[in-house]
């Protein structure tokens, strides 16, 4: 079937016609307009992070015991890692120094309502005893009661380079699979 002429762009006016009611303004609003508002003051976050859990490089460089790569006819040897390989974060602090690096970054955190059973971490404002006899506000960050970590891990460690073929030296490394229980609350006076 075709279409006479006249309507091929009837289909874009369509279009353009649809996202006109989207139209929006920002306006700022008046002192009065404010005063009238009444809300809570604070906010509630739930969420996850995945970092490399679904895929990612099949190859992770080997290292010697001493942290320097190991070659095979000059190039870096890799090796099979687990489907996936984690990021690598560096860092040179001077000009001149070595570098700090967070290497081998993948898994995953959850926290709030995307657990079942879990509570959102809450930041508010509260009036609180400052200990002087006074009341005043402060920033109360309610934890998340459930932490849940999902096969999470990476490395500390130093290198002479950025490259994931320099020589490092781990510092320590850590995987965490599980959940973790948070209770209690961090209060932030402000001070002058």
């Amino acid at each position: 079937m075709t279409f006479p002429d006249w309507l091929k762009p009837l289909p874009g006016l369509m279009a353009i016609m649809a996202t006109l009611p989207l139209y929006a303004e920002m306006v700022p609003l008046s002192e009065e307009t404010l005063s009238a508002m009444d809300g809570q003051s604070g906010l509630a976050l739930s969420g996850s992070f995945d970092l490399n859990t679904a895929g990612g490089p099949l190859w992770d460089v080997e290292r010697n015991p001493d942290g320097s790569v190991i070659l095979d006819n000059g190039e870096a040897k890799c090796s099979v890692n687990d489907g996936r390989c984690g990021a690598r974060f560096t860092l040179q602090a001077t000009e001149e120094g070595g570098w700090f690096v967070l290497d081998n970054l993948k898994g995953g955190i959850e926290f709030g309502e995307s657990v079942p059973g879990g509570q959102p971490l809450e930041i508010r404002v509260e009036e609180r005893d400052n200990n002087a006899g006074e009341t005043q506000s402060v920033i109360a960050v309610k934890m998340s009661n459930v932490l849940r970590y999902s096969d999470l891990n990476f490395t500390v460690a130093t290198a002479d380079g950025p490259e994931s073929t320099a020589n490092q030296t781990n510092i320590y490394s850590l995987q965490i699979d599980g959940d973790v229980i948070g209770r209690g609350n961090i209060l932030i006076f402000p001070t002058d």
